[in-house]
């Protein structure tokens, strides 16, 4: 008796051995899968829960992250079950009884003890349920909750289908490393999302939304570098300076002078659509930036430019809903711009943008002196 006695216990210790060893494999795994930076958290959560069941058997998982009073976020959920006040109210009070989670299943004595939380998913379908709490001080931060269904045969394979007091162990180890993924997930995306919030705010122009001007020269830099692959070979430059902008500012104040920068700039990318990049100079100076130097459509752009300055009527509209009652002597202002237009078909293409912004300029200036409220290409 006692030799068979030993033979089991070696049985038995081979058979735990083995299962550790194979644990310790699953979990290497689990944190090589979670060790990525870039996968989307569903993406991440998916995949990990695939493998995560397929390796234990497990039938339905349920992961919650709650905040505050609210209905918890649901992080996964493949048990057909709706997250409901209830089912909150049921978790919770489940955990009340044993605040570090548990493992219950048909063969353990509390199984009618958390008959509550089992009724939510069908109650008797389930044979063996394991419910892990995670905390963050004393405040609930998420909750990791699966369960095998009953089979018709559970009594005779019954460890396969018992998750006991082991598995809650170990989950408890995996679904920790989970945790630990996911929020430094979050902590990135933050990261990223306000560097691109203070990179977006650094090259644009705070009151039109447009591109400052070191918005445009770091976007010049990117054709230079190559990394603008729409911009490679020919390409204009409108150069754009306001016409009677000095009486809204002087007459009517800097709100009026705002709202007229603002309905400018938007006539410009309206009319300069995909074709290129809108960015203000400096005051009243703004300059288009485009992916083309064929002149039907830099005339097709100006001329629609022109065409959206009369139909906005000196934005009359925008400024009575800025000003309220303007004085009517100050009705019929008029704003209006003047275009200079220097393109690559012109000089040499290898040309510099910025020799191309210093050309446009100094069209911008001829026709300022000598016809202002019109467009002139380099000749």
């Amino acid at each position: 008796g006692a030799e068979i006695d030993r033979q089991l216990g070696e049985v038995e210790a081979r058979k735990q051995a083995k299962t550790l060893r194979r644990n310790m494999e699953f979990l290497q795994m689990w944190q090589r899968l979670l060790n990525v930076e870039d996968m989307n958290p569903r993406e991440l959560l998916e995949n990990a829960m695939r493998r995560f069941q397929g390796y234990f058997s497990v039938d339905r998982c349920m992961y919650l992250q709650f905040a505050d009073d609210k209905l918890p976020k649901v992080l996964y959920n493949n048990t057909d079950v709706e997250v409901s006040t209830k089912l909150v109210e049921e978790i919770r009070k489940s955990l009340r009884m044993n605040i570090y989670g548990f493992a219950v299943s048909k063969m353990s004595n509390e199984y009618s003890d958390y008959s509550g939380l089992l009724d939510c998913f069908g109650g008797g379908k389930v044979c063996s349920m394991v419910v892990i709490p995670y905390l963050v001080g004393s405040r609930l931060d998420t909750v990791f909750l699966t369960y095998v269904e009953m089979r018709e045969s559970w009594f005779s394979m019954v460890n396969h289908y018992m998750l006991d007091e082991e598995d809650r162990a170990f989950f408890e180890v995996l679904f920790r490393e989970a945790n630990l993924a996911l929020k430094r997930i979050e902590s990135n995306h933050k990261i990223r999302e306000m560097n691109r919030l203070l990179y977006q705010s650094a090259i644009t122009d705070q009151l039109t939304g447009v591109r400052n001007r070191t918005g445009l020269y770091r976007f010049v830099n990117e054709i230079t570098t190559g990394s603008r692959e729409d911009f490679r070979g020919r390409m204009a430059i409108m150069f754009i300076d306001l016409d009677n902008f000095k009486p809204y500012n002087d007459k009517l104040g800097h709100e009026a002078g705002d709202v007229v920068l603002k309905g400018m700039s938007r006539i410009f990318e309206q009319a300069l659509g995909s074709w290129g990049i809108v960015a203000r100079y400096g005051g009243d100076e703004f300059i288009l930036l485009i992916r083309t130097d064929e002149r039907s459509i830099l005339l097709d752009i100006a001329e629609e430019i022109y065409a959206q300055i009369d139909k906005a009527n000196g934005f009359e509209t925008e400024l009575r809903a800025q000003l309220g009652e303007i004085p009517e002597e100050y009705r019929n202002m008029q704003i209006g711009c003047s275009i200079g237009i220097a393109t690559t078909l012109h000089n040499d293409a290898s040309l510099d943008v910025q020799e191309l912004i210093n050309e446009a300029d100094k069209v911008l200036y001829e026709v300022k002196n000598e016809a202002k409220g019109t467009y002139r290409f380099l000749e």
